[in-house]
């Protein structure tokens, strides 16, 4: 534990010699690995700064969620969600659009949630 605290505070230190500032209240960190590597560490908290972070079961980074074991089940529960919300606006919405249109907005939502960072749930 005490050399990730080292490690973070020489980024730290990396980024206001760059003029950079890393923000202790917003920083949250995740330890990946298996369930066996999982069941070997215990770090139940790190100091950045002044700020004492615990560590979370799932991150997002550039859109997409990442859980501990990298399993991406976060993502598509997420992404599952972000689609059913989707479909019930079209469906508040659907007397006033065509036949068309309609096929045309259910496919863009289907296909934009999916596709975006799906390189990543590849096997």
């Amino acid at each position: 534990m005490k050399a990730m605290e080292n490690c973070i505070t020489a980024i730290r230190a990396w980024m206001i010699e760059d003029k950079l500032r890393l923000n202790g209240s917003k920083a949250e960190f995740m330890i990946v690995g298996t369930r066996q590597q999982l069941a070997k560490v215990d770090i139940d908290q790190l100091c950045v700064g002044k700020s004492s972070i615990v560590p979370v079961t799932s991150v997002k980074n550039l859109g997409s969620w990442f859980d501990k074991n990298l399993s991406m089940a976060t993502h598509i529960i997420k992404v599952c969600k972000a689609a059913s919300f989707h479909f019930y606006n079209i469906r508040r919405i659907r007397k006033y659009l065509t036949c068309e249109s309609t096929h045309c907005l259910v496919r863009a939502t289907v296909i934009g949630g999916i596709d975006y960072c799906n390189s990543l749930l590849f096997n």
